[in-house]
């Protein structure tokens, strides 16, 4: 055997440990982003949740209109409070980890909601979860902003602004 052969069949070896890796790569990065795709959806249920359960929770807790909107405005809340500590933790530890305990942290809060045996637990668990979702709209420009996926970075940013809009329509 010759050198010339050798060298061949080395770098051929070597590449094909490149695509393996790349695919590999790729591969977390779909899980990555179909973990966020989904998270993004939940959010958005999350978010017009009490639009649809608005009655029977004025009923169960013996409310009005204002406290249930109080009631909703923690979740909003909490979400505006922790954008910029959602992004420095982005900046800092793994997408896939925070977007996987946010998400945890927001099925807990709702959990937790269903069963609130006061306004104030309903308050607390409404504001667990908006602590979650805060994360969620980081967590999309993240994972279509990383180097897997920098090309659908405009499109991730229109269907953001295109699914607020049509979701916000139903609420007129």
């Amino acid at each position: 055997m010759n050198t010339t052969t050798l060298n061949t069949a080395s770098e051929g070896a070597i590449l094909t440990d490149q695509i393996q890796s790349e695919v590999k790569t790729l591969k977390n990065a779909c899980v990555v982003v179909l973990i966020a795709s989904l998270f993004f959806f939940y959010e958005f249920i999350q978010m017009n949740m009490l639009d649809a359960l608005s009655l029977p929770l004025m009923k169960v807790f013996s409310i009005n209109a204002e406290q249930l909107g109080k009631i909703s405005s923690y979740y909003f809340l909490a979400n505006v409070i922790f954008l910029i500590p959602a992004g420095i933790l982005f900046d800092r530890y793994s997408t896939r980890k925070i977007i996987l305990l946010s998400l945890a942290l927001c099925i807990v809060g709702t959990a937790l909601f269903a069963f609130a045996p006061s306004v104030f637990w309903a308050k607390v668990f409404r504001f667990m979860t908006g602590i979650g979702s805060g994360f969620c709209f980081l967590s999309a420009d993240f994972v279509c902003g990383s180097s897997a996926f920098g090309y659908a970075d405009f499109l991730d940013k229109g269907l953001n602004v295109l699914g607020r809009s049509c979701g916000q329509s139903g609420n007129d």
